[in-house]
């Protein structure tokens, strides 16, 4: 337990309900905020406001985390899974392996890369599935679906996800590393961290972004929604959306302030971002790489309302396009 005096400069401090929240302190060796415990109580003691704080335990945490995961070394080799057991195949062979039983809201940890098939509909409950750092994973599913608290992609990893995940819950990825989606999910997304690589068209229905550490990379054309947000939402501090030499048409934007940015990084092949809009909008984050911008009204009554002001930063070396519209830069 640890108890600390407030600076009352510091206004940030401790109230009534924050019991329970992570207290974090700012590490000027790691140049990164860490957590150093949770909020236990707070008192008031001859005017000054004192905060009890329950000291990280890392002991406590590890056991934690062996309790409610299922480690796997793949190592290279094919695993199996099917309702309740898992199968690892060594050395790539289709023959029996090694067997185990899984447990329902256990997180499944994979480390070494390797091969993932479903064999059935696949209802973690609490569980995910974790990735390690630094390896490649292909996960197939033919038909089955996946279901769980979601996906965590370590740095370096990629993840071929070939498999569906449940069309009446919500993808959560986590994680700095990237997820390549090669088939139409029929399921919404919301990214935190990392690359999510779209390779089909409508590849998921909707998708959102929030926190700034998450990019979104089309692979093919018309890989995001056909509504009038193109089915992607950045929310606070938004993301990344590279077109990766793809044309896209947006009515608006729904970017909810300047952490969004929209970009090409192809360098050889011009990508068109289209915007649209017949009503007055206000586009807050960012245009950058090899974009060409067409702000583009085809009815003649429509160009008094259709003000586009880009109160961001745009930086393009290519033509910027306007007709029966009014733009601000």
């Amino acid at each position: 337990m640890m108890i600390y005096k407030n600076d009352k400069t510091f206004r940030n401090l401790e109230i009534f309900g924050d019991s329970g929240s992570g207290a974090y302190l700012y590490d000027n060796k790691l140049e990164k905020w860490v957590l150093v415990g949770t909020t236990h109580g707070i008192a008031s003691v001859n005017g000054d406001q004192l905060t009890w704080i329950t000291k990280y335990n890392d002991k406590l945490v590890s056991e934690l985390k062996d309790t409610y995961s299922h480690k796997i070394n793949l190592n290279g080799n094919n695993v199996t899974i099917k309702n309740t057991d898992i199968t690892l195949h060594q050395n790539n062979a289709d023959t029996t392996g090694t067997q185990e039983k899984i447990t329902k809201d256990k997180d499944i940890v994979f480390t070494n890369g390797g091969n993932v098939l479903f064999k059935d509909n696949l209802d973690f409950g609490s569980g995910g599935i974790i990735f390690d750092e630094g390896h490649e994973y292909n996960i197939n599913g033919q038909r089955f679906t996946f279901k769980g608290a979601g996906i965590d992609i370590g740095k370096e990893s990629i993840v071929n996800w070939n498999a569906l995940y449940s069309s009446d819950d919500v993808l959560h990825k986590i994680g700095p590393g990237t997820l390549n989606v090669q088939k139409k999910q029929g399921a919404n997304i919301k990214i935190g961290e990392g690359n999510v690589i779209l390779n089909e068209e409508g590849t998921f229905n909707n998708i959102y972004l929030a926190s700034g550490n998450g990019k979104v990379i089309l692979n093919k054309d018309n890989s995001l929604g056909n509504d009038q947000y193109a089915g992607i939402f950045f929310t606070k501090r938004g993301g990344t959306l590279d077109l990766n030499g793809h044309n896209q048409t947006f009515t608006r934007i729904a970017a909810t302030d300047d952490g969004t940015t929209i970009t090409n990084s192809d360098t050889k092949k011009e990508a068109v971002l289209a915007i649209n809009n017949e009503d007055s909008y206000i586009y807050h984050g960012n245009i950058n790489g090899n974009i060409k911008l067409t702000h583009n009204i085809n009815s003649q009554d429509k160009k008094t309302n259709a003000k586009l002001i880009l109160d961001g930063s745009v930086n393009t070396k290519n033509d910027v396009e306007v007709s029966n519209a009014s733009l601000t830069m």
